[in-house]
């Protein structure tokens, strides 16, 4: 704590309780004054304590610009101008970020949709990072939402949460019904509801030259429903296939 006042000789006018009417030196304490009294030695009298330090937040307006705070000791690379702690951007959450958010994810089942009981159907969302400009409380930023988890619903009663929103057989370049991070395998055939729900983190850019600024809260975005349509192979022992004779018994009508 700093301790600050003020003297002035009494009669002059000066503020700290005592008025005078032209140097006569018998003013009267004034309103609020520190507890100087007239025939008060100098030596008795004790001046209002003020705090030191900036004054006091306001609570009516978020600080701008926003800009990192001093690297702590050893968590920087370089020559410490550069951060490499999480730090972030006082007053602003994710739920600021309402007007840049992604649109919601979409949900892709194959092959085409359908399943086969005991075998992998392939679920996948196109969900990635996302960015983009706008205003934020006034000053033009780019926020960046990255997705960090994918929390599969399959519609069985089973989920399954990962960090992968998963990719088609055809861009692996593997044959269908292959296992992949994101397949799951019906028992039952039925027609099922299958969903994902892509979670986001946010960070923005100021264009003040400090980087990019985590912001504090995570953005849950779930596609709308996919129907998977399961169906369960039967396996027959024929004496000719398909195209030997296309009337045989499991063979679809001509």
């Amino acid at each position: 704590m700093e301790v600050s006042g003020s003297y002035e000789v009494p009669g002059t006018g000066g503020n700290d309780g005592r008025s005078g009417d032209g140097g006569s030196g018998d003013g009267d304490p004034g309103d609020g004054g520190s507890g100087w009294a007239p025939g008060t030695d100098d030596a008795d009298w004790e001046p209002r304590l003020v705090p030191a330090g900036p004054p006091p937040e306001r609570h009516d307006a978020r600080p701008w610009p926003l800009t990192n705070p001093t690297p702590a000791p050893g968590t920087c690379t370089n020559d410490c101008t550069t951060p490499t702690y999480a730090d972030t951007v006082p007053g602003v959450t994710i739920t600021d970020l309402a007007s840049f958010t992604p649109a919601p994810p979409d949900l892709i089942g194959e092959p085409f949709g359908f399943g086969i009981t005991g075998a992998p159907t392939n679920l996948y969302t196109h969900a990635d990072t996302h960015t983009t400009t706008g205003d934020l409380l006034g000053h033009p930023v780019t926020v960046r939402f990255t997705p960090t988890h994918y929390h599969f619903d399959h519609g069985d009663h089973t989920t399954h949460t990962t960090t992968t929103g998963g990719v088609s057989w055809e861009t692996l370049g593997v044959p269908q019904f292959t296992p992949t991070d994101t397949t799951h395998i019906y028992n039952t055939r039925g027609i099922y509801s299958a969903t994902v729900t892509v979670v986001y983190t946010a960070e923005i850019d100021t264009g003040t030259g400090t980087g990019w600024h985590p912001i504090p809260g995570i953005l849950p975005l779930t596609s709308p429903t996919t129907e998977i349509t399961v169906l369960e192979k039967r396996t027959a022992l024929v004496q000719h296939t398909c195209i030997e004779d296309p009337h045989g018994p499991g063979c679809p009508p001509p």
